[in-house]
């Protein structure tokens, strides 16, 4: 039985699979490590802050396990912003007591 159209009238049907291309590998480039890639980043924002007059910089919270960074005005000292914000910093440590007790292994 010949395969039909939407119209209802027979279609030939001649086509040959097709090959098809299998995908290139990616390219691996050199990985630099993170504390190296940290500083990079860090170096491309400095430039962009000094024409006004502010610096960044980051901070290892050794209490938490993570980065900080900081945006301070040159001229008065003031932070300006931090990233994670401390707000944001002491939910992630009440969902992290909140989970010690949900899965507390001394039952």
């Amino acid at each position: 039985m010949q395969p039909l159209n939407p119209i209802g009238n027979s279609v030939q049907t001649t086509a040959q699979p097709r090959e098809v291309a299998q995908p290139k590998p990616l390219k691996a480039e050199p990985q630099q490590d993170a504390p190296a890639k940290l500083q990079t980043v860090v170096n491309q924002m400095s430039e962009v802050l000094a024409p006004r007059d502010m610096s960044v910089g980051i901070n290892v919270d050794s209490e938490r396990n993570s980065l900080v960074i900081v945006v301070t005005d040159n001229s008065t000292g003031e932070m300006i912003r931090q990233i994670p914000s401390e707000e944001a910093l002491r939910r992630a440590d009440r969902l992290s007591d909140a989970a010690s007790i949900l899965f507390n292994d001394e039952a």
